[in-house]
């Protein structure tokens, strides 16, 4: 596997996990803005947007739109909303 697409994989896998601990347990949606993003990962605001786009095109994700202002909205696909929990990828 090249580098850099390992690179992304890794980050994108950060910010599952950090999505994943910003999310209603309840519902599975988080309203995070970039700022809160960069904060909890540790990742620049290009890696972010690469990773946000990644995990949903694997279908990891799904993004609401809203006002800018208030963050992102975003479901966990999968939240299995019964048993409060979300798998993490194997991948």
């Amino acid at each position: 596997m090249h580098k850099s697409v390992r690179n992304l994989c890794i980050s994108s896998l950060k910010l599952y996990l950090a999505l994943c601990c910003r999310t209603d347990f309840t519902t599975g949606n988080a309203t995070v803005t970039y700022e809160d993003l960069i904060r909890l990962t540790d990742l620049s605001r290009p890696t972010v947007a690469k990773a946000l786009k990644r995990l949903e095109a694997e279908g990891l994700i799904q993004r609401k739109a809203q006002a800018l202002r208030r963050g992102a909205n975003i479901m966990i696909c999968g939240w299995l909303q019964s048993k409060s929990w979300a798998k993490i990828p194997k991948r």
